[in-house]
């Protein structure tokens, strides 16, 4: 695989997980350049960008679709308000938001273990098979990535800010 399928294919993984690395900066930084002139042909071209991706099912594209957007109303409205933020406003809130992710990143990591588990038991994750595992990883992976990304915005800030 190379080019704009695994580009697709990374976005896919990336949007998923509640960690992100640095490698996975070119497929998201694709993703959500993906802007059209209304916001549903927007959604839809992402979701075209996606499908380019061989091994990814529509539910997968709906799931991955759906925690990308709550990142992004998430990134739309903390930058605002971050913007008219003090510096010790911005530390107090990172001081705080630390733990809370270091918390919810167990949570993600636990249940994501939950899920490698029966899939490795079972082979499979299609067909309901694992789907309390895979529900619960779901549930827990959205908070810890909405965190991840306020917490690196709250730092750029604060390199914004200087010392």
């Amino acid at each position: 695989m190379d080019g704009i399928t695994q580009l697709a294919c990374e976005a896919v993984l990336c949007l998923s997980s509640p960690t992100r690395p640095g490698e996975c900066a070119a497929s998201i930084s694709h993703y959500f350049g993906i802007v059209m002139s209304k916001p549903w042909k927007t959604v839809q071209a992402r979701k075209n960008f996606l499908k380019l991706c061989p091994d990814v099912k529509e539910a997968d594209i709906k799931q991955t679709t759906a925690a990308a957007n709550i990142l992004q109303q998430t990134a739309d409205t903390s930058t605002s308000a971050l913007a008219a933020s003090t510096k010790s406003d911005l530390e107090t809130r990172l001081a705080a938001l630390r733990p809370a992710w270091d918390a919810q990143t167990a949570l993600s990591t636990s249940a994501r273990t939950k899920l490698e588990q029966c899939v490795q038991s079972t082979g499979r994750i299609e067909d309901g098979v694992c789907a309390t595992e895979k529900a619960d990883f779901d549930a827990q992976r959205l908070p810890a990535i909405a965190m991840r990304d306020e917490i690196e915005r709250i730092e750029a800030q604060l390199v914004n800010l200087g010392d």
